[in-house]
Formats: C-alpha cells, sequence, structure tokens
C-alpha cells in the first residue's frame, strides 16, 4: 500500500457535487465541463466528467465548486475558485444503475491561487 502523500485532508462527499472545468488561456478552447466531485480538500480535488473527454493529464483548468446548503456542515468552505493542474486523467466504466455513458476521473492539483469563500473560523 502506498503512503499518504496529501498535505490537507480531503473530505469524501455523501452525494456527487457539480464541479466546473474550463481550460486555462492557451489551452484549446473546450468551453465548460461540467463533472461530479468525489472527494474534495484545499490542496485538490477527485472528480468524474462526461467521457470522452477534452482534458488530460498536464492541462491546466479552472475550477468552481459550490457545496450544497445540506452537506456545507461537514465542509470548511461553501465555495472553492481558483487554478488547477490535472494530475491524473483515467477512462473507467459507466455504473450500470446510474448512467450508460463513459465517464473519465480527474484528479486536480489546485494551484496557489485557489480560494476557499464561506471559510469557517476556528
Amino acid at each position: 500500500m502506498g503512503s499518504e502523500r496529501r498535505r490537507f485532508r480531503r473530505a469524501e462527499l455523501n452525494h456527487a457535487v457539480p464541479v466546473s472545468l474550463r481550460p486555462r488561456a492557451g489551452e484549446p478552447a473546450s468551453g465548460e465541463i461540467v463533472g461530479q466531485v468525489k472527494n474534495i480538500g484545499l490542496a485538490g480535488l477527485l472528480c468524474q466528467v462526461p467521457g470522452p473527454c477534452a482534458l488530460h493529464a498536464g492541462d491546466e483548468v479552472s475550477c468552481h465548486v459550490s457545496i450544497p446548503p445540506l452537506q456545507r456542515r461537514s465542509f470548511p468552505f461553501q465555495r472553492l475558485l481558483g487554478n488547477g493542474t490535472i494530475v491524473r486523467a483515467i477512462p473507467t466504466e459507466a455504473a450500470p444503475a446510474t448512467s450508460s455513458s463513459p465517464r473519465v476521473e480527474l484528479a486536480i492539483a489546485f494551484m496557489s491561487d485557489v480560494t476557499a469563500l464561506g471559510t469557517i473560523e476556528y
């Protein structure tokens, strides 16, 4: 089993949360891609987007995630905005009960400009 390399804790989601991804300047324009976040933290997120996907490992994206009101108790923020780099893009099989279309799992590492809005002070 590999060692944990994360600097910040990630929150696992009980329900899918939408994420909006846009290629950054200099990347081919593919428009906004909306996917579902599986887990998220201040250092990055793991999400699934509809496949096939024009985004690949190494691409830089702008991310916007809004945590739904019913899930905000588990998060130290309400929204997350910023840029990130796709570190992994893996095609996955569609779950038979949920969708007939293929999906792509994207792991995104946030850059230093990420902003957590609605942050709870401890």
